[in-house]
């Protein structure tokens, strides 16, 4: 479960270029067939993965290091993986919601008071920028679009900067993410807004989880069967039932187990981060490999 490779996104340090071909390389060492989850769970279904071992490498949130270099290292290994996008941030140029948080308020001069729809805050030192920008951020899954839209544009009003600039910045284009297709990637559902979807009444959620569903039928060509990565990892037996009903054959969690072919839970499979315990080494890439 990668999010962006090489490139900083304001919240976090994506991972880096020289790691991540060498988590590959690791991989085809071991004998590992890399390729998208569609397209392994459909050899899985007709009974012709079962002998192999299958490693997918999935990205979340489509940023723009995706596209710029992890592309260029995986088609130098020839090998495919899994995009996740949430299409609503795609189609009104807006960054994702914890990017566009922690690139305000790296910007801000400080002291400052900040108004927003949800209080005001006083900052005055980096700790409290720290401190702020991470209430925010944990604030993120509770929210619906219309108030993180109303959140988002009240803190870019602080530094007269362009929402749109920051996604041209930091997320994957319209055109990248047609060549992630071309290139024979799978584009999976990640909701539309990437929104907390526990928190959503039905409708919402039923809205959230359709209009994901229509654009991945729109992109993801390569695969008969479509999956889904809840956003944040959250999801219940209400999100799981509306994922299968609006048509996704699987759905991927933030749960770090290896997932066994003998006994799948197709709605609820793990995924392990780049490394463990915060130690960006190919050691911790390797135990999880080995170990699960």
């Amino acid at each position: 479960m990668y999010h962006e490779i090489d490139r900083n996104i304001y919240y976090d340090i994506g991972v880096s270029k020289q790691y991540f071909e060498q988590q590959i390389k690791y991989l085809l060492r071991m004998k590992f067939r890399i390729m998208p989850l569609c397209e392994a769970l459909e050899l899985i279904k007709e009974g012709k993965g079962l002998s192999n071992r299958i490693a997918v490498l999935s990205f979340d949130d489509g940023y723009r290091g995706v596209y710029e270099v992890a592309l260029p290292i995986m088609k130098k290994y020839d090998v495919k993986g899994t995009v996740y996008i949430s299409f609503g941030l795609v189609e009104n140029k807006i960054p994702n919601w914890a990017t566009a948080i922690a690139y305000v308020m790296t910007k801000l001069r400080l002291p400052t008071e900040i108004d927003t729809p949800q209080g005001t805050f006083r900052v005055n030192s980096d700790y409290e920028r720290q401190r702020v920008t991470q209430i925010m951020i944990n604030s993120i899954p509770r929210m619906k679009q219309d108030e993180l839209s109303e959140l988002v544009r009240a803190l870019f009003d602080h530094i007269h900067d362009d929402l749109h600039r920051l996604y041209e910045e930091t997320m994957l284009t319209p055109d990248q993410i047609k060549e992630f297709v071309e290139e024979g990637f799978e584009i999976g559902g990640h909701g539309y807004y990437h929104l907390g979807l526990p928190y959503l009444d039905d409708n919402d959620l039923a809205q959230e989880i359709e209009l994901s569903k229509n654009f991945v039928n729109k992109y993801n060509r390569n695969c008969t069967m479509n999956t889904f990565a809840y956003p944040f990892g959250l999801y219940d037996t209400r999100v799981i039932n509306e994922v299968k009903h609006r048509g996704f054959s699987a759905a991927v969690t933030m749960k770090t187990y290896l997932n066994k072919i003998s006994r799948m839970n197709y709605f609820e499979l793990g995924r392990f981060p780049p490394y463990r315990f915060f130690i960006p080494h190919l050691s911790t890439f390797k135990y999880q490999v080995i170990v699960g």
